[in-house]
């Protein structure tokens, strides 16, 4: 919490907006396979598979969700753990949190016992001797909760026996009969016997890196870190030496093993993208390839089989068809870019893309990704180097080319990529890259390519913000290229101008708000050029020539006439009117911005575990506002992007009430700096599509719609429904829980008397008390008892005859329709009443 400019406190701080990982824990189906679980972040997200959008949050932890999973004996129910301590049982179907128990330690994974068996929960905890290991505990439910009302949970889990010691990301699983507990710790497989409290180890000649349990018999499956999977029979049996089989089509380490529910195949996959099945009784597999750009990293099946959920590297999981291992639809926002196969990073910052206002990035290797922060949604991939993915050889990793530099012209027709590729054995590739953006197909078409367009890297690629499009690139070997587009001999780019100054590389460029003026920094000056002309009109030297230059930017608005630039150990400010220095002050600047909207610019200076932002004017060295710690370690990059019209803060501070500000961090997490945000999400009691499943015989045979008569629907004008009424009485009979609603006895009489219309009265005609209970009111007596939570019915004191000869000229005709319905119910009202 600081104080801004205004001197009002701002309670102001990173948000998280996207970038979560959604791929370290295993997807998870509700039993009847109509919702599907995913962790993120410090929530957990279901899904529809229907409409396969998300409909519910369950939010409630306050660190990061490390396991969930279906209560056995109440479908209904959800378990969910955290780093925070938690275990929470949710309704799911609500939301809502049935019992919260708070550990005090960390929980890592949750295992449920198979229904049948005492309910049981086993929970992995980090282990008290000071190395990585974890390990894992059961509970009973009943002493858990009987326990809970006498002692903490705390002390009642640090009694309870510990079952085994595993590796720190080793899975935890039951057997189908639910007898016996299976992991492993690095090359040994582990197994725990309930019914004879025994602990069995079985030796392995490499590291096992995942575990699955079949179903149905006494097997275990495990896979390694030289893509061997291991069926493991005889191992649950005293004195008796287990009888393996090795499966073997993995080069590398196999990620994850799922069976399917019959047991019959064995699903696998690792860093080569590729889904295995294998048939066990026919030892037969079968493949499906190029699921992405990136190692798969779970695997997890509808209890149907009908849906395979699988999670990549990439922060996405794409959920197959059981049927021919299509895909039909794709979780995830945010994804993790990639420079490599084994090397995370965000060449080219973020960008934001003016057609959309979707924020630009890497993706995956050789990929752009265009990010809707407001639906936190993937807006559109771009691939740019067209190329096909490949797993390495052996241990030897593969160099790809990466995108290293994104821009886009004003109106967001046109964008501007350069791409390179040096594997230090052959020379350098380096291309630059325009395309042409279409509206009608929302996509990016290849208009011209530049191989090379410098004689070493281009360190900065950017449009000039005016009508005439001109593409500006600076590079290592010192010169400033101009390009333009032609449109004599049809529609490409070509060079228009080279510009030289001196014998150094270029470090940053940067374009007036007119485009008029283009600053060129290098190592020890900043140059400023005529745009159009490319003519040299002045050169600008630090203060400390001894410090190397970083950053340069420009003033916006009512800093326009102010040129920021920023060295190893100091930010200086100069006026472009007098070409001399304003203010320089000592400051390590990480990344530095200016808002296209405002007069003010965003300063970070990363430290050592930490970063902090600075928000200033360039016409004074005094901060509008200075937030410390942001964020943990440093970013990527930073943006400002304009507020629309429904996300205006009006609480905001100055220098953000035009503006957002946007940041990525290098965990990859993107952030927006501004008030709390609530999570978005869609209630399910709105969201979920109310219309009737489609049964088993229209699965067969399909729904005909062209026999269904037309709809014949009550116009708007016409139709009378008082607020509170049948509509409503009726979406809160249809959208509440079964399980949880009364009997249908109780609800008959209040659904049926929302479906009368209320008392029409005139209020200009007063009447003694006594003549609400007169014959005359016979008629329509029990339409006023059924309104007795209106104020003028009870509240009120003077009481008003009813005209009937003037109450049917209110009711419609379409409203008539319920008189019948009144009249059949009218003496089982009344005796209710």
């Amino acid at each position: 919490v600081d104080i801004n400019a205004r001197g009002v406190m701002s309670a102001l701080r990173a948000v998280t907006r996207g970038g979560e990982s959604i791929v370290t824990r295993k997807a998870l189906f509700s039993s009847d396979s109509k919702w599907i679980f995913v962790c993120c972040g410090n929530v957990v997200h279901m899904y529809s598979q229907r409409s396969r959008e998300l409909v519910q949050v369950l939010a409630q932890h306050q660190a990061l969700v490390t396991g969930i999973e279906l209560n056995a004996d109440n479908l209904f129910q959800l378990f969910s753990i955290s780093l925070d301590g938690h275990l929470i049982v949710w309704d799911y179907t609500d939301a809502a949190v049935l019992k919260d128990i708070d550990f005090g330690v960390p929980l890592y994974n949750i295992a449920m016992r198979p229904s049948g068996r005492s309910k049981s929960l086993c929970l992995v905890l980090k282990s008290g001797d000071g190395d990585n290991s974890r390990v894992a505990k059961c509970i009973t439910w009943k002493s858990l909760t009987e326990q809970a009302q006498l002692s903490s949970p705390s002390e009642y889990l640090d009694k309870a026996d510990v079952l085994l010691r595993i590796a720190s990301k080793a899975d935890i699983v039951f057997t189908a009969n639910g007898e016996h507990l299976v992991s492993y710790n690095t090359s040994h497989l582990l197994v725990y016997d309930f019914n004879s409290d025994g602990l069995y180890c079985y030796p392995h000649n490499f590291k096992i890196t995942c575990i699955a349990a079949h179903p149905v018999t006494c097997c275990v499956a495990t896979g390694d870190s030289h893509g061997h999977i291991i069926i493991w029979y005889n191992v649950f049996e005293l004195n008796s030496e287990p009888v393996t089989t090795r499966l073997q089509w993995h080069a590398h380490a196999v990620h994850s093993l799922c069976f399917t529910s019959d047991g019959t195949f064995l699903l696998s996959g690792g860093e080569e993208s590729v889904l295995v099945l294998w048939q066990l009784d026919k030892n037969l597999k079968q493949f499906r390839p190029r699921l992405g750009a990136s190692a798969i990293q779970q695997i997890s099946l509808s209890p149907n089989d009908n849906y395979f959920a699988i999670s990549l590297q990439s922060n996405i999981i794409q959920v197959l068809s059981g049927m021919d291992l299509s895909v039909e639809y794709v979780i995830g926002g945010l994804r993790t870019a990639k420079l490599q196969l084994n090397q995370d990073g965000v060449k080219t910052g973020i960008v934001l893309e003016p057609y959309s206002q979707c924020i630009a990035m890497n993706g995956h290797p050789g990929h752009l990704q265009f990010y809707d922060v407001e639906q936190n949604k993937l807006w559109l991939e771009h691939d740019v180097t067209e190329f096909n993915y490949v797993s390495r050889t052996y241990e030897q990793a593969l160099v790809l080319t990466t995108v290293d530099h994104v821009s886009f012209s004003a109106d967001g027709l046109w964008m501007a990529t350069v791409e390179s590729r040096d594997d230090s054995e052959v020379s350098p590739d380096l291309r630059l890259k325009f395309w042409k953006f279409s509206k009608e197909e929302l996509r990016y078409t290849l208009n011209t390519c530049v191989d090379p367009p410098h004689d070493g890297s281009v360190t900065k690629l950017l449009f000039q913000p005016i009508a005439d499009i001109t593409v500006v690139t600076v590079g290592s070997d010192g010169k400033i290229k101009t390009w333009s587009l032609q449109t004599s001999n049809g529609c490409s780019w070509v060079l228009r101008s080279v510009s030289y100054h001196v014998n150094e590389p270029a470090v940053d460029a940067a374009f007036s708000e007119d485009g008029s003026l283009l600053a060129v920094m290098y190592n020890s000056c900043i140059t400023l050029w005529e745009a159009d002309s490319c003519e040299l009109k002045t050169t600008l030297f630090p203060p400390y020539k001894t410090e190397l230059c970083r950053h340069i930017i420009f003033g916006n608005k009512s800093s326009a006439k102010y040129l920021i630039g920023a060295t190893e150990h100091y930010l200086t400010v100069w006026d472009l009117l007098t070409c001399s220095v304003c203010w320089c002050v000592e400051f390590s600047t990480t990344r530095l911005i200016s808002d296209p909207w405002s007069p003010y610019c965003a300063a970070f200076c990363q430290h050592s575990k930490h970063t902090d932002l600075y928000i200033f004017s360039p016409a004074s060295y005094t901060p509008v506002a200075v937030y410390t710690h942001v964020i943990e370690g440093g970013l990527y990059g930073a943006l400002f992007r304009k507020r629309s019209a429904d996300n205006m803060d009006l609480g905001a501070p100055k220098c953000f009430e035009q503006s957002e500000l946007f940041f990525l961090s290098r965990k990859q997490i993107l952030y927006s700096f501004g008030q709390e945000r609530n999570e978005m999400f869609v209630n399910s009691k709105q969201s979920v599509d109310l219309d009737n499943h489609p049964s088993a015989f229209e699965q067969v045979l399909g729904i005909n719609t062209s026999s269904q008569p037309a709809a014949t629907k009550l116009k708007p004008s016409s139709a009378y429904f008082p607020p509170g009424s049948a509509n409503a009485a009726l979406n809160q009979l249809l959208t509440t829980p079964a399980h949880v609603l009364p009997p249908l006895t109780t609800l008959c009489t209040e659904y049926l008397s929302s479906l009368l219309p209320p008392p029409l009265v005139s209020a200009s005609q007063p009447n003694s008390s006594n003549d609400v209970h007169s014959g005359g009111d016979e008629e329509r007596g029990i339409n006023t008892k059924l309104n007795k939570s209106s104020p003028s019915a009870v509240e009120s004191t003077a009481t008003v005859k009813m005209d009937t000869s003037k109450e049917e000229s209110f009711v419609p005709e379409d409203q008539q329709s319920l008189d019948w319905l009144r009249d059949c119910f009218k003496d089982l009202l009344t005796v209710n009443s």
